[in-house]
């Protein structure tokens, strides 16, 4: 895609030097529109779309006012990059230092970081806006409910206290009304989920116009509603407001071609007689509601303080969690943190829970506002704090692997009378853990209040070695430009995006988005919430980090965790190679640690070097590539004995590698060969323990279909066959890998058809007992050696249900040939979609494997040559 580029210069030199330099780093896809002034080039951008835009620092006389109100005016849809002369370095730091601004350094700039810079500029600017664009969607979606249009409760408790502050400023009366529709069960169950939406929708315009604008209607979840209303003088005129929305939500009603008659409850709190706080008025409404319930609904009720009853058990609460400390009547669950590369729990996420010795477990969603309400919060969070590190450290103590512990902060928490950093280090002190092995876990408005006591806290808690995580990212209202200046580790993916990620394109894209933040700002992602694997699927995919949900696990006593604990380090034990009794490593450990040094995994030839390098040459030909391939007599034969396959039709006439090359492989065909045969041969002797299942005449297989596909019309010109054939050979370079460096572990897997049980799929249990699957092991060497991104991808991504990105088709190609081979009679629909999925027709494909199975003999032949 073409990237456009308005160059304001008036210099015909520096005119010069940005256009050529683009034009000789061979990046045709800018294309460049010049303007002498800034007057030109203000009209250009009102008449047309750039990309970005290169000005030169001396229009603006070193005045970095005037260019940022220039740039704010007429370059606000595009990044702008500063064109500056080496001696205004200094000048252009110094007036610019407080908005930082990306520049180039004219005729020194080096022509291919000039095109990289450019990109990144370009690519960076498109990611923040998209994001700003999510925010502004999400900011809507996060202050109101979907369904209705009216205001959540986040907002509703927002407009509630300062509604609160009003009334006590002038002295007036508020009422808090709670209404619950109580027919709305019997709706949905006779006549479906729609008609219940529909039927709230219709509530919901019912009060909105029974209200008056300066009054609030909130829907607070599922069939109920609340409401603040504002400004009247006596409880008469509430009472007059109750009845009229009692009429009007009562009203006959059609659905479906059915009348039906809603039976509303309301009640009725009025401040400052029935309460002074936010929470405690909502709670009496709703105690008044249950009243009006029991008096026989469709009624309101006003409260008083006699109503009792267990529908008002949180009238009490406040009472109750004052002394639920000292009782010990708290407790800590922790749910399982799961690291995408390797399967394993990497973290655990500490929740509190109260068990009420009357009302049972209670819901912190019941409780901690109350806490915050009552300032138990701050000797709550201590004692959290000190739990959960203490629970830590015993897990370290008992041998197990070492986990991080993840630890919810509350907002009050940052502004309490004892300093949180003081808090926090006290408790690793008392109880001897680590610092890198407690996360705290932020929200984004705990940060916005006051920003900048923020940042200064986070920082002093990272410099202790204390991990910092923003939980809920996406629902706040943090900016771009606090989040680059926040010391922060991990941004946590609110379960309300995860949720939906595969159903809505608005949650996946503000997902995808989050994800590629975290990635371009070098933090970490976990997704919550996630309960299938769909969404799992999905978030490896864009290469989320860590995941925690149902579908993992959900929050666990402390016991219950020890023994999670203690059965996956068991799992990992029994599979290291030779189960020694001092070895402290488990196999994940190991493999990841060679797959991340260069000087453990295997290494390729010189020639293979040169193939690489001719594979970035674009002025490299055929003869550069033949004089290559000659060094190396048996590469040489194999793609001759190639080129003589049944499926290419000269019938053994292919003598020379100069006729295989020129006649019937071409550059691409034999540069994917070539190399694909240095690479199986990198890897190492495998004991002929790959010979067995046939591996090597699978790999053959694959290959071969890969590259006939890709060169069939519909898939031509977006896919380079040799490249597919690459792709085929090495799809399974992870189990030769292992074959290879761990030859127990691998027929210990194919002895005890670990991947084939039930319990998952091939690619779960890998993950499980090797720490990452054979497919993501053959990704990394690939990577590693430094292998086209085509290949990388196709090898990388074969395991993925639906791929994705710029080298899509190459997985899609290997996926399609390893059903061919792998099923032999392939379901009609299946191949269909597998087909379609890459652009052809399942006659197309029938036709190709056809013709590859009719050269069976010398493939078989060529798997023998691989294999020996």
């Amino acid at each position: 895609m073409s990237v456009r580029v308005l160059l304001i210069e008036d210099s015909s030199a520096d005119l010069r030097w940005v256009v050529s330099g683009l034009a000789s780093a061979g990046a045709d896809h800018f294309v460049v529109t010049t303007a002498a002034h800034l007057t030109a080039a203000q009209a250009l951008a009102e008449a047309e779309s750039f990309d970005v835009a290169l000005v030169d620092c001396h229009f603006f006389m070193g005045d970095a006012e005037a260019f940022l109100t220039w740039r704010r005016l007429f370059m606000a849809n595009m990044p702008v990059v500063l064109l500056v002369s080496p001696e205004e370095e200094q000048l252009v730091c110094r007036l610019l230092k407080d908005e930082p601004v990306d520049c180039l350094f004219k005729h020194e700039t080096e022509q291919r970081l000039m095109v990289r810079t450019l990109e990144f500029v370009v690519e960076r600017f498109h990611l923040e806006r998209e994001l700003s664009i999510a925010r502004a969607h999400q900011e809507r979606l996060a202050t109101h409910d979907a369904l209705t249009g009216l205001p959540n409760r986040t907002l509703f408790l927002d407009r509630l206290s300062h509604n609160l502050t009003l009334a006590e400023r002038n002295g007036e009366l508020l009422a808090v009304l709670f209404i619950d529709l109580d027919r709305f069960k019997t709706v949905n169950d006779a006549l479906g989920f729609e008609a219940g939406d529909e039927l709230l929708k219709l509530m919901s315009e019912r009060l909105q116009a029974v209200l008056r604008q300066s009054d609030t209607a909130s829907r607070c979840g599922g069939d109920e509603y609340c409401c603040i209303i504002s400004g009247l003088r006596s409880r008469a005129d509430f009472e007059r407001v109750a009845q009229k929305v009692l009429q009007a939500l009562s009203s006959t009603v059609e659905l479906k071609g059915q009348p039906l008659t809603c039976m509303p409850s309301i009640g009725v709190a009025v401040y400052p007689d029935d309460g002074a706080e936010a929470t405690t008025l909502i709670a009496h409404a709703e105690a008044a509601m249950h009243s009006a319930k029991q008096q026989g609904r469709c009624c309101y009720r006003f409260f008083n303080p006699e109503m009792d009853g267990k529908d008002s058990r949180l009238l009490g609460l406040e009472v109750d969690i004052r002394n639920a400390l000292e009782r010990g009547e708290f407790s800590m669950h922790y749910q399982p943190i799961i690291s995408m590369e390797t399967g394993h729990i990497e973290a655990v996420e500490a929740l509190i829970r109260w068990q009420h010795p009357k009302l049972g477990m209670v819901s912190p969603m019941d409780f901690i506002y109350l806490a915050e309400a009552s300032g138990l919060i701050f000797p709550l969070g201590e004692w959290i704090l000190h739990t959960v590190c203490a629970q830590n450290r015993a897990w370290q103590d008992l041998g197990l692997r070492p986990v991080r512990v993840a630890v919810n902060l509350s907002t009050m928490q940052f502004g309490g009378s004892r300093s949180l950093v003081e808090i926090v280090r006290k408790a690793l002190d008392d109880t001897g853990l680590q610092p890198r092995w407690l996360e705290l876990e932020i929200t984004e408005g705990a940060t916005m209040h006051n920003p900048k006591a923020a940042i200064e806290m986070l920082a002093v808690l990272r410099e202790m070695g204390v991990r910092v995580a923003i939980d809920d990212f996406g629902t706040g209202y943090s900016s771009l430009s606090y989040l680059q200046r926040f010391p922060v580790d991990t941004l946590k993916i609110d379960r309300s995006f995860v949720k939906d990620v595969t159903s809505n394109p608005d949650s996946a894209a503000i997902t995808k988005t989050i994800i590629a933040l975290a990635h371009v700002l070098g933090m970490e992602t976990v997704a919550e919430g996630v309960e299938d694997m769909r969404q799992m699927h999905f978030l490896r995919e864009l290469q989320c980090h860590y995941v925690q949900g149902f579908l993992y696990s959900k929050p666990l006593p402390a016991d219950d965790m020890t023994m999670k604990l203690r059965s996956e380090n068991a799992a990992l034990a029994e599979f290291r190679p030779g189960k020694a009794a001092t070895e402290t490593s488990s196999l994940a450990v190991q493999i990841r640690s060679m797959l991340g040094k260069s000087e453990s995994l295997p290494v390729l030839s010189g020639t293979a070097h040169k193939l690489l390098e001719l594979s970035k040459n674009p002025d490299a030909g055929s003869n550069m590539l033949i004089e290559v391939i000659a060094e190396e007599p048996a590469l040489a034969a194999q793609i001759i004995r190639y080129a003589n396959a049944p499926f290419f039709g000269f019938n053994g006439s292919i003598a020379s590698l100069e006729q295989a090359v020129m006649t019937v492989l071409g550059f691409d065909g034999a540069m994917g060969i070539a190399l694909g045969f240095i690479a199986v041969k990198s890897v190492g002797p495998v004991n002929g323990i790959l010979a067995a299942d046939g591996f090597w005449w699978r790999a053959v297989a694959v290959a071969a279909t890969a590259q006939s596909l890709a060169r069939q019309r519909g898939v031509r010109g977006r896919v380079k066959p040799g490249l597919a054939y690459l792709s085929g050979l090495l799809h399974n370079i992870g189990s030769l890998f292992l074959a290879s460096k761990f030859p127990n572990v691998y027929l210990q897997l194919k002895q005890s058809n670990v991947l084939a049980v039930a319990s998952g799929s091939a690619a779960e249990v890998e993950a499980r007992i090797l720490g990452m699957t054979l497919t993501e092991i053959g990704r990394q060497l690939l990577q590693q050696w430094n292998l086209p991104p085509e290949i990388v991808n196709g090898v990388g991504h074969q395991d993925q249900p639906e791929e994705a990105g710029e080298f899509a088709n190459y997985a899609r190609l290997v996926r399609l040939a390893r059903t061919l081979l792998d099923e032999g009679e392939t379901d009609e629909e299946q191949l269909k979609v597998l087909a379609s999925a890459v652009g052809l027709s399942s006659d197309a494909v029938a036709e190709v494997w056809q013709c590859i199975m009719g050269g069976r003999d010398s493939l078989e032949s060529l798997a023998q040559q691989l294999a020996a």
